[in-house]
This record gives C-alpha cells, sequence and structure tokens, in this order.
C-alpha cells in the first residue's frame, strides 16, 4: 500500500457520480423527464385510492359506532350496579 501525505491511501480509481455512468452529462434533462409521473398516472392512482377510501368507509363507520354504544352500555351498567350497591348499604341489603 501507498500512502501519500498524512497516511491516506492512494487511490487511483476515477470518480463515479450515479447518475453520469448511464447517460452523458448532456443528457440529465432526459433522466430528469423519465424519472416523472405523468399527470395520467397520478389521477389514475388518486381515484383508485379514493375508491378504495369510499367503499371501507361505512365499514369503519359501522365498527366505530359499535364500539361506542358498547361503551356507552358498559358504562350505564355501572352505573346502576354502583347504584344498587350503595342502596344496600344505605339501607341494610336484601338478605
Amino acid at each position: 500500500m501507498n500512502f501519500r501525505g498524512n497516511g491516506v491511501p492512494a487511490n487511483n480509481a476515477p470518480l463515479r457520480v450515479p447518475f453520469l455512468n448511464k447517460a452523458k452529462v448532456s443528457d440529465k434533462t432526459e433522466l430528469k423527464k423519465k424519472a416523472a409521473f405523468t399527470m395520467a398516472e397520478v389521477l389514475i392512482t388518486i381515484s383508485i385510492i379514493s375508491i378504495i377510501a369510499s367503499v371501507t368507509k361505512p365499514q369503519l363507520l359501522g365498527h366505530y359506532q359499535k364500539k361506542v354504544v358498547a361503551t356507552r352500555l358498559k358504562r350505564a351498567y355501572n352505573i346502576i350496579a354502583r347504584t344498587i350497591e350503595r342502596s344496600k348499604v344505605s339501607y341494610g341489603g336484601l338478605s
């Protein structure tokens, strides 16, 4: 290994720039055009996502509403159960 200067090994490999390996420097504009999406592709993708969202939204809302009803029923049951226990303690319970 040959060292130059401050202990840096000699490296005679050429500098590699990723986009320059595949195209010339003057073809940079062609690379940019090829890497972009067309307006049609973007619109098709957005429309597919919106269709999927419109199909799944009612199912998600229905599931959420069922959870809300179940939570409210549990809360009401707990209030009634506590009220019954308090009345048993206050009025001497039903033995």
